[in-house]
């Protein structure tokens, strides 16, 4: 297998940006390892655009569930932080929505939390 086979495609800059509701849905008891990255950033992907529906609709709850359905899809893609561009950057946008709905909600430790671990991925970040 060359280094070319393990590259991910660019399906952040190339998905659509809404969800078209034909997602299929991982049960919990799926391995998520045995999923292909291109399935598990396309997922996640399609979590944060679920989840900024649920914000914009006012459901805070809706919006934390899509986020960190996000964030699991995207787990050991990003292993030390050395992972794909692609991958980094959509890590931090879930952690900082998450941030932004626990804060609202007042929960302000979980805030805390999924803010630091944006500041793991992107020190500079100032979200």
């Amino acid at each position: 297998m060359s280094a070319e086979d393990d590259e991910l495609p660019n399906l952040v800059d190339d998905a659509p940006t809404a969800t078209t509701g034909e997602e299929e849905e991982l049960d919990s008891d799926d391995d998520v390892s045995t999923l292909a990255p291109e399935d598990r950033l396309a997922r996640a992907l399609a979590a944060k655009d679920k989840g900024n529906g649920a914000f914009k609709a006012k459901d805070e709850a809706g919006a934390v569930k899509e986020y960190k359905y996000g964030v699991g899809m995207l787990e050991g893609l990003n292993e030390a932080n050395t992972g794909e561009e692609q991958v980094k950057a959509l890590l931090l946008s879930l952690h900082n929505n998450l941030s932004m709905v626990h804060f609202k909600l007042g929960e302000y430790g979980e805030a805390t939390k999924q803010g630091s671990a944006a500041l793991t991925i992107d020190p500079q970040n100032v979200k």
